[in-house]
């Protein structure tokens, strides 16, 4: 990173009780879009992370990435024979990209769960000799070649500045079959860089920003059990940036193709020598947090990280 963006990483080791009060959501639902908007967002596609607090407020149970927001403009429409192996030609399928919320990361990490296509809004249709489209009923998907597919979300760690604090890049790739078929492969296909299609692809910011308001560059949602004047506790900000940087150690980039030719070479070569397969590095590194101490002692400076840049 350049010399003039390390101040954005320096701050106070302490959040403040009023930025804390802001930070308070009731769901992960409709509060974290409810939150984001009390910091100007505009809308667009955005990373979070939502922090679960105990019953009684005092400690963090759990962490999770999310992304809110658009992923795609309009409906796709792809040939059909380039995510099928002996699918028809003139068969298409038709589908919407999911908003970001409809994606789950219950790994922990920044790599979503596969969505079936159960969950995504999208048909089959055949084009007449005349051109003209005709759906193809759901259970009749297969005498046409068609089959079934999962989408899903990887996030990567992409850049950091001063003017838009941290940059994940994303992907939203294609699986050719179900979530069982896929893993029926190999285990491998849970890592984010298991090989898919890619449907499309962007940046997005990592929000809200911490600023100068704390020394870790970005600020989690927290998700509260109790309202809290009656809570006993709550946790520290070095808690925070500890859970926050577990989440970000688990960054890695996709391993997107343009058809199914590419993805289910890969899918064949990892199923028979699954020790050439590695995951693939995302641009840039999340420092691990410091060990639990004092408050005092707590700050997290994340520094020029490009793995371009640095030898480590």
């Amino acid at each position: 990173m350049p010399e003039s963006d390390k101040s954005y990483f320096e701050g106070p080791s302490q959040i403040s009780a009023t930025l804390a009060k802001k930070l308070i959501i009731a769901d992960e639902d409709t509060a974290v879009v409810s939150g984001l908007k009390k910091f100007k967002w505009t809308g667009k596609t955005t990373g979070v992370v939502v922090l679960s607090l105990a019953a009684d407020n005092s400690r963090i149970d759990a962490g999770t990435f999310g992304v809110r927001g658009p992923l795609a403009a309009k409906e796709l429409r792809w040939a059909a024979c380039d995510i099928w192996k002996g699918a028809q030609r003139n068969v298409y399928l038709r589908f919407k990209v999911p908003e970001g919320e409809r994606f789950n990361f219950s790994d922990g990490g920044l790599c979503s769960d596969y969505l079936s296509m159960e969950e995504i809004e999208c048909a089959c249709e055949v084009t007449e000799d005349d051109g003209s489209p005709t759906q193809i009923e759901a259970g009749d998907w297969s005498e046409w070649g068609a089959g079934q597919f999962c989408l899903r979300l990887v996030a990567s760690l992409q850049k950091a500045t001063h003017r838009s604090g941290v940059v994940l890049k994303y992907w939203v790739l294609l699986y050719p079959g179900s979530q069982e078929e896929i893993m029926e492969v190999s285990e491998l296909a849970q890592n984010a860089s298991w090989p898919g299609i890619r449907v499309t692809e962007g940046e997005m910011s990592l929000l809200p920003t911490g600023g100068k308001a704390w020394a870790c560059p970005v600020l989690p949602f927290l998700l509260a059990r109790t309202p809290l004047h009656q809570a006993d506790g709550f946790p520290t900000s070095a808690e925070m940036a500890r859970c926050i940087a577990a989440i970000m150690a688990r960054s890695a980039a996709a391993d997107p193709y343009p058809d199914k030719t590419g993805v289910l070479q890969r899918w064949q070569r990892f199923a028979n020598h699954p020790d050439e397969f590695t995951p693939r590095d995302s641009n840039l590194i999340w420092p691990a947090a410091a060990p639990e101490q004092p408050e005092s002692g707590m700050v997290i400076k994340l520094q020029d990280l490009s793995r371009e840049n640095n030898k480590w």
